[in-house]
């Protein structure tokens, strides 16, 4: 197989998924207050937020490289994120309203459509003050991670010029991409750090550094290092999914409970490549599995956005005090994904030019 080949045959989709699927549980469990127990704990040591960073940066440069027209470029990203988010706005709009419970309260036009015109194009982290009574207080909060890659998305073409301009040779640029990540964990270390301090915690500055990409475009970058690098990289995990997994549990282990180094989003930076290998040996680990089980269907996107929504309308009718309720909720999120998958987003997937993926 060439290159190209191996490049493409991989299990990034079930990855994705399993990736989302942690979220989902992490928040299911975590609204519904099923805190104690080894599932809820269990889920932020492969977290998926880091894992979906690093791995559109992997993807996502490589899908640049392919085709660098900024235009198509563009197109191609706005066609992946836009139509299914549209929709799930909608779909959440129609929630409060089915409910009954924004006939409860003190809106305006100008509020809904600020709020409307916030989750579909960049501010997605934008939540007015008559939605925070419904459910978890933020009708979609897990959209915040949706603004950061937007802004990922725009670092690309412009990392890819600096690199080029300032770098004549592959070394050179690998070495300044090296630096690029060392640089950028300085702002993810006082992000974690400060967020701690409950003097800080709250502030508007640090809320609107949680939805920059400063405290998160190391992991993005890593992502595009492995990819510059994934030749030698790709030698070093094929086939060895297995014991990487077991050997990053033990690593996890030690360095959580005998050193309180973090997981989930805060997860330690000197934890997180390790992450990113586990993520490429599970990738390029019986790398047809992913197709074999998914059939290149894809609702990992789906599962993310969709299962807030459905949590909050949960808990408005106050669903949410067993496992029962957090089963249903994780159905109801996997069928609204599927069809999400199959009426919006793969129809709209095909009018790309010249993907490198079906998914990327």
């Amino acid at each position: 197989m060439t290159e190209k080949e191996l490049f493409r045959t991989n299990n990034f989709d079930l990855i994705r998924l399993l990736a989302a699927l942690e979220v989902a549980i992490h928040h299911t469990l975590h609204h519904f207050e099923l805190h104690d127990n080894w599932l809820f704990h269990s889920t932020s040591w492969l977290p998926g937020v880091p894992i979906f960073f690093f791995v559109s940066g992997f993807l996502i440069s490589k899908s640049y490289e392919s085709n660098s027209r900024i235009g198509e470029y563009a197109r191609n990203r706005a066609l992946r994120i836009y139509p299914a988010l549209i929709v799930c706005t909608a779909l959440s709009l129609i929630s409060v309203f089915a409910t009954g419970y924004l006939a409860s309260q003190s809106w305006s036009l100008a509020q809904m459509v600020a709020w409307i015109a916030g989750q579909i194009t960049f501010f997605q982290f934008y939540s007015p003050d008559f939605i925070r009574g419904f459910g978890s207080g933020a009708l979609n909060g897990s959209l915040w991670t949706v603004t950061v890659e937007l802004q990922f998305y725009v670092l690309i073409p412009l990392l890819y010029w600096i690199l080029t301009r300032a770098s004549k040779s592959r070394g050179q640029r690998m070495t300044m991409l090296c630096v690029l990540i060392l640089l950028f964990i300085v702002p993810n270390v006082i992000f974690q750090q400060l967020k701690l301090n409950d003097q800080f915690s709250d502030h508007l500055l640090m809320k609107l550094a949680q939805v920059s990409f400063l405290p998160w475009v190391y992991m993005f970058l890593i992502g595009i290092l492995a990819q510059q690098n994934f030749m030698w990289i790709y030698g070093f995990v094929r086939g060895r999914g297995l014991p990487i997994v077991i050997a990053y549990a033990i690593v996890a282990y030690i360095t959580v409970n005998f050193f309180g180094w973090s997981t989930g989003n805060e997860i330690h930076p000197a934890l997180f490549p390790l992450v990113a290998v586990t993520v490429l040996a599970v990738a390029y680990t019986a790398p047809q599995l992913g197709d074999q089980i998914l059939h290149k269907n894809d609702i990992s996107y789906g599962v993310y956005i969709y299962h807030m929504p459905i949590i909050n309308v949960m808990l408005y009718y106050d669903m949410d005090d067993s496992f029962y309720y957090a089963t249903i909720a994780i159905a109801l999120t996997a069928a609204i994904a599927a069809c999400s998958w199959f009426i919006v987003e793969r129809p709209a997937i095909r009018k790309k030019k010249r993907p490198l993926v079906a998914l990327t």
